[in-house]
């Protein structure tokens, strides 16, 4: 049996959850039910994963993508705006990363099942659900991600 993941927590270990993320990502390009909700999906895992926000432009574009995602109704306008404000150096250090990043994991979004048959809102809701728990354990940067975003929108 293999050791938990580092990152999520999940009991399969670290390579069944990158092997559950590739999967999901290969598919999201054709398969529309997963395809909407890709972006999410990525800032998701990415979150659960430190090695994925090594940097401040990371840690910050994920961070942001899932708050945009969740909390503002992925605005176009607010998510081209932070493209746009990560572009360049980073103006800002790197916050510290919660030490615990949600009970729920990606095999959630895998057990929803990812066939092109499944009812697509029952994939999203799965990501959704994932996301919320994810960005729960994030609340110390919730303030920050909302300070970030007022910034970009003055622009």
């Amino acid at each position: 049996m293999k050791s938990p993941c580092a990152g999520c927590g999940l009991s399969d270990g670290g390579d069944c959850c990158q092997e559950i993320f590739n999967e999901i990502g290969a598919r999201a390009h054709s398969d529309p039910s997963l395809g909407r909700v890709h972006r999410l999906i990525v800032d998701t895992y990415c979150l659960q994963h430190p090695p994925y926000i090594e940097s401040a432009k990371s840690f910050a574009a994920h961070v942001l993508g899932v708050c945009a995602a969740l909390e503002c109704a992925n605005d176009p306008l607010l998510v081209h705006r932070i493209h746009r404000w990560l572009d360049g150096p980073a103006r800002f250090a790197k916050p510290a990363v919660p030490e615990f990043r949600g009970a729920v994991t990606i095999a959630s979004v895998a057990e929803a099942g990812t066939e092109p048959n499944v009812e697509p809102e029952k994939v999203a809701r799965a990501v959704r659900n994932w996301a919320r728990s994810t960005w729960a354990t994030y609340a110390m940067h919730h303030a920050l991600a909302h300070r970030w975003i007022g910034e970009m929108m003055q622009r």
